[in-house]
C-alpha cells in the first residue's frame, strides 16, 4: 500500500464539501502524541484558516507491507462507514504480504539490474538518458 488517507474536521460530508470550521483538537500536538502513544504509528495534523472557520485535516499513513495494524489486540478494517474484526484468512493475507520475492532480488554477481527493457530491446542503465 502506497497512499495515505485523509480526515478532515471542519467540513460537511456530503459533495460540494463547504467548510463550517471546527473547535476540535485545538492543541494539535497534545492530538499528535496522543494518537502516536495509543495508535503506535505518526499521524501528521495540518490546521487550515478559511474564512467560514477552521479545517483539521489528519493525513494517515498507508499500512506497512505484511503488517497488519490492531488497537488493544484488536485487528479492525473498514466496511463502509463501520470498523469491524478482520477475519483469519484477511490477517493471514497480510501477513503473506511479506513474503520475500526472490524472483525481485539479483544477486551481486548478476547483470540483471544493469538493464532497462525498452520495448523490444534492453538498454544499459547508464546509456538510457530517459531515467
Amino acid at each position: 500500500m502506497s497512499e495515505e488517507g485523509r480526515w478532515c474536521s471542519g467540513v460537511t460530508n456530503k459533495r460540494p464539501r463547504r467548510v463550517l470550521g471546527s473547535p476540535a483538537f485545538l492543541d494539535v500536538g497534545r492530538t499528535k502524541m496522543s494518537l502516536l502513544d495509543k495508535l503506535r504509528f505518526r499521524v501528521d495534523i495540518e490546521e487550515i484558516q478559511q474564512s467560514n472557520g477552521r479545517v483539521v485535516v489528519f493525513h494517515i499513513p498507508s499500512r506497512p507491507t505484511g503488517v497488519p495494524l490492531h488497537n488493544n489486540g484488536r485487528y479492525l478494517m473498514r466496511a463502509g462507514e463501520s470498523l469491524v474484526a478482520m477475519t483469519p484468512d484477511q490477517i493471514k493475507t497480510i501477513l503473506d504480504e511479506s513474503d520475500a520475492d526472490f524472483s525481485a532480488n539479483h544477486s551481486s554477481g548478476s547483470n540483471a539490474g544493469r538493464f532497462v527493457s525498452r520495448s523490444d530491446r534492453a538498454v544499459p542503465r547508464c546509456m538510457d538518458s530517459q531515467e
